[in-house]
């Protein structure tokens, strides 16, 4: 069965650019968004390692809005995670440090290190009164 009844050879035609088109516009759409998220994990990327090479030089204060950046973008990155959990520890802020590892643990619980001083922390904590 036809979905839509076609007269003329020239409605078939006029129908047929038209698929065309749409067919084209959406592949153009694509290729926009493909772009796009392409760029965009590029610039968590930069902005990750360039937190990761000042949380070695233990520039904390210079890595957390790199890291608060990059976890706008990208909430479910065990990395970003892992490494604001780092961040906070480094400033001496060991509820928020806490937070970012049990954050970063929930998205991938295969990391030792962090399972290992999340413990620690609560320990501090606990221990802290806090």
């Amino acid at each position: 069965r036809r979905l839509i009844a076609v007269r003329t050879r020239g409605e078939r035609c006029r129908i047929m650019k038209a698929v065309k088109v749409i067919v084209a516009i959406a592949a153009i759409a694509f290729a926009v968004f493909v772009v796009y998220h392409f760029q965009q994990r590029r610039q968590l990327a930069q902005w990750n390692n360039q937190a990761t090479q000042l949380i070695g030089q233990e520039r904390y204060d210079e890595a957390l809005p790199l890291l608060e950046k990059a976890r706008a973008k990208d909430a479910s990155n065990h990395v970003i995670w892992k490494n604001l959990g780092t961040v906070y520890d480094g400033l001496g802020r060991p509820k928020e440090a806490l937070e970012a590892y049990q954050r970063s643990l929930g998205i991938n619980p295969q990391q030792p290190e962090v399972q290992r001083r999340v413990e620690e922390l609560r320990k501090e904590l606990k221990a802290a009164g806090a």
